[in-house]
């Protein structure tokens, strides 16, 4: 019976001591589609498939960057505003709580989101821009949207002329 009771013990300590993740992607997703909207004009919106960890710090690569250190793991998000266009140009970033889904941060960039000093991964290649593990909302220029499987833009534009 002792036995038992330590490795209940034990059991519960670890599952208290194990981090809190109650918000998978896919909610984290939609929170920021509703949050940002990405969709009203066809900005592409771009996310990391695992939240950014206590400690790590979100920035921009320009003058005036006001860097984010993370409490506590965040999911990031970046909305690019003139995609394609050089730097600097506007977009906005946006950190969501890993656990609640509340917002940690929200603000305008003019410069490239710097993570730890680094660029996020979607950022480093033109195809690493266009992969499906990143690109949470976009409308190509074969004009219709990508959105990852099981998610819907609540109204993705149309950039066809009325009546095609």
């Amino acid at each position: 019976m002792m036995r038992l009771a330590l490795v209940v013990g034990c059991c519960a300590a670890l599952w208290a001591a194990a981090p809190a993740l109650a918000l998978e992607r896919k909610a984290a997703d939609a929170i920021a589609l509703r949050t940002l909207q990405p969709q009203r004009h066809g900005y592409p919106l771009y996310g990391l498939p695992a939240p950014l960890a206590a400690g790590q710090t979100v920035t921009e690569d320009g003058p005036g960057a006001k860097p984010v250190t993370l409490r506590k793991p965040a999911w990031f998000y970046w909305e690019d505003l003139e995609h394609g266009a050089g730097f600097e140009h506007p977009s906005r970033v946006l950190l969501l709580d890993a656990e609640s889904g509340a917002v940690v941060h929200a603000g305008d960039m003019f410069w490239e989101p710097q993570i730890d000093g680094k660029p996020p991964p979607f950022l480093r290649s033109v195809e690493a821009e266009a992969d499906r593990r990143y690109v949470v909302y976009s409308v190509p220029f074969a004009l219709s949207p990508v959105v990852p499987s099981g998610t819907s833009p609540a109204s993705a534009p149309s950039r066809l002329p009325p009546g095609s």
